[in-house]
């Protein structure tokens, strides 16, 4: 954002009452490259992600007049994409389940950097909805804790426990031994 640019929630108070396109096109180009790639590490379908994504447009311009500023704008855009999200997995059939390999057959984790990044993405696919979200938010994101909490609507230490039992599930899911030290 350069000096003369607005703030995001300049352009969000500009939309709510002129709906001004070049406020959208600003706060659009802002956002829309971390919404994407936390859509896509939530759903395992690009279609599906790229879908999120415009509903989250869609449903944050409707809302653009209840935005308070209570949050920044990212969260709340964020907050709107998780909803959505869980639209979508809510209505999956349970069969897609099925196409998931087992993480648990030997052999399925490699040291191979390529296969580790795709096991790593099965991984979170198969994750546990409440910890993938904390995951992604906070460990893939960058998102504090109290961002998670404001995106979520869940408290700061409800954040920090998922996050644990998250990266927990991970390592256990990727068969990955927890670190000792022989001090």
């Amino acid at each position: 954002m350069t000096p003369a640019e607005p703030d995001d929630r300049s352009l969000i108070a500009t939309i709510a009452k002129t709906g001004d396109p070049r406020a959208f096109h600003l706060l659009y180009q802002r956002h829309s490259g971390v919404l994407f790639a936390m859509a896509a590490r939530l759903l395992d379908d690009r279609s599906d992600a790229e879908d999120a994504v415009h509903d989250t447009w869609l449903r944050a311009m409707q809302a653009s007049g209840r935005f308070h500023g209570a949050a920044m704008v990212r969260t709340w855009l964020v907050g709107i994409l998780i909803n959505r999200v869980r639209e979508l997995r809510r209505a999956r059939p349970l069969e897609c389940l099925d196409a998931m390999p087992d993480l648990a057959e030997p052999g399925a984790v490699t040291p191979d950097r390529a296969l580790e990044a795709i096991d790593v993405s099965r991984a979170l696919a198969e994750m546990p909805e409440r910890y993938r979200e904390v995951v992604v938010l906070h460990d893939i994101q960058g998102f504090t804790h109290d961002e998670v909490a404001a995106a979520l609507g869940i408290a700061p230490g409800t954040s920090r426990s998922q996050l644990v039992r998250g990266r927990e599930w991970l390592r256990r899911a990727l068969h990955v031994p927890l670190e000792t030290t022989d001090e």
